[in-house]
């Protein structure tokens, strides 16, 4: 079968979509998960539902140098992907402008380790009131 023609055709096992999102802790300080709540930006909540990061003690988001962090996801996959991430205004002290980059996705030990950089392209910590939010793509099954 051509699969140029039927781009959304499913891969060889099942095709899993899932979001990451965490607060920013600020200044050094390593990222916290969202209290349970609708994501608005009058509050710093996202819906536990859908936000499939880590919650073991042992998996806790990890701030690893200024504007570097990994975030753990809790599906153990074969195979898994970064589709966007983007640092959102969760409260009433985000940080302005902040682009993250996705730098290396681990499927084995199911961790995401990104980069944020501020306005003026230099890393920067993510604020108590950013929140960081990774989509990701995953297929459960060995695609060899």
């Amino acid at each position: 079968m051509d699969n140029g023609k039927f781009p959304k055709q499913s891969y060889p096992g099942r095709m899993v979509d899932f979001v990451v999102a965490v607060l920013g802790g600020g200044v050094g300080a390593a990222p916290t998960i969202p209290t349970n709540g609708t994501f608005t930006a009058a509050n710093s909540t996202f819906p536990t539902a859908i936000n499939s990061v880590s919650r073991t003690t042992a998996d806790a988001p990890t701030w690893v140098s200024t504007g570097l962090y990994t975030v753990t996801y809790k599906h153990a996959l074969v195979n898994a992907w970064v589709t966007g991430a983007a640092v959102l205004s969760a409260g009433a002290s985000p940080t302005a402008a902040l682009q993250v980059i996705p730098t290396k996705i681990v499927p084995a030990t199911r961790t995401i380790t990104v980069k944020v950089y501020g306005p003026t392209g230099t890393l920067t910590d993510l604020g108590t009131s950013d929140m960081l939010i990774v989509d990701v793509s995953a297929v459960d099954g060995n695609l060899s």
